[in-house]
């Protein structure tokens, strides 16, 4: 997505907080490499092992493209080693080649239909797509075999939430909240569920939460300054902007270092806006 007009501060501040939710929700894979190239490893003769390992190496470093040359020579060996279907998938959707990636993960699946990674995965896919009703099909599978996976759940209410079905959405967040209570995205995804609903009082008290887990949490802080601004707590609702500018000056999309300082001369020129003065008077320039 891309600003390219002007904004008013509510509208950019949303727009702030909706635009990471679901990048986040796009490229939320895999949460833990570490365990996942140890499992996959061991399943291998030394040499592929090595070999996958270094695919698994190159994926971390964000190369790609390196990653899927180094998964291809093991299907090169064997055409159904589902590890290396599940690596090269990976990196073939996060260089946003989904109809690699969407082949390959329809071969693993084929190839073993209780492969959860491999269900969880094409639902990311299917998110990045816009297909949120086949995404939620798939994140539901995923959940059904990989009971207790918090990062399930927080995918499956992220695309509820993109299909507009708040209540699902809330119940999953919930569910991520069960296995951990001191999960902040859990939190925030609940509080996300009530700005969407208008229910601003419970919207700030949950991300009061997320922020005690996690102070720096740059969505929670936009979140919230959503909610008081649309509540009329104007004054919190600037506190809230100015930490978002404080953790990251660009946070708005300002180009240079001109657009970042008129950003704020406004924000800090308060005295000039009457009691009375409404926040479309204040914009900011993308």
């Amino acid at each position: 997505m891309a600003m390219q007009m002007y904004y008013q501060l509510t509208e950019m501040i949303f727009f702030s907080v909706m635009e990471p939710l679901i990048k986040n929700y796009i490229i939320s894979l895999p949460a833990d490499l570490t365990n996942v190239i140890y499992f996959m490893t061991k399943t291998h003769s030394k040499e592929q092992g090595s070999l996958l390992e270094k695919a698994w190496q190159k994926f971390n470093k964000k190369d790609y493209e390196e990653a899927i040359e180094l998964f291809g020579q093991i299907l090169e060996t064997n055409d159904r080693d589902t590890d290396a279907l599940y690596g090269r998938s990976c990196a073939f959707f996060r260089s946003e080649d989904y109809e690699s990636a969407l082949k390959d993960l329809n071969a693993l699946i084929k190839l073993d239909c209780k492969h959860s990674k491999a269900y969880h995965t094409r639902g990311l896919l299917r998110g990045a797509e816009e297909k949120y009703k086949e995404a939620i099909k798939d994140l539901e599978k995923a959940n059904s075999l990989a009971r207790g996976n918090q990062e399930v759940w927080l995918d499956l209410g992220g695309a509820y939430l993109l299909n507009k079905d708040y209540p699902n959405a809330q119940i999953a967040f919930e569910k991520a909240i069960e296995l951990d209570k001191g999960c902040p995205e859990g939190w925030y995804g609940k509080a996300v569920v009530a700005l969407f609903k208008k229910e601003h009082k419970k919207a700030i008290e949950f991300l009061n939460v997320a922020l005690k887990f996690d102070p720096k949490h740059l969505n929670a802080i936009l979140a919230r300054a959503e909610a008081y601004l649309e509540s009329g707590q104007r004054d919190d609702g600037i506190k809230d902007v100015r930490k978002a500018v404080a953790i990251k000056p660009d946070i708005f999309g300002s180009e240079n270092q001109k657009d970042e300082a008129d950003y704020k001369d406004r924000i800090d020129d308060e005295d000039e806006l009457s009691d009375g003065s409404e926040l479309e008077d204040l914009k900011l320039i993308d």
